[in-house]
């Protein structure tokens, strides 16, 4: 099972490498931190309260850097 997730998510970003502009793949790069920053913490807290907080978090530093 894990292999597959982990495979079927190599899969997902390639296609959306592929059909993403140039200009793009910055903003593109942003999101995709942001959400495995968001999982990431989601999967060791166990909890949606902490993952969306700490998601916020990254999402401020990331328009703080914009």
């Amino acid at each position: 099972m894990r292999e597959r997730v982990v495979d079927d998510a190599y899969d997902v970003i390639d296609d959306l490498l592929d059909q993403t502009p140039n200009e793009y793949l910055g903003d593109l790069a942003d999101v995709l931190i942001q959400q495995a920053v968001a999982i990431h913490a989601r999967s060791r807290t166990k909890t949606e309260d902490v993952a969306e907080r700490i998601l916020l978090a990254v999402q401020e530093l990331a328009n703080d850097r914009s």
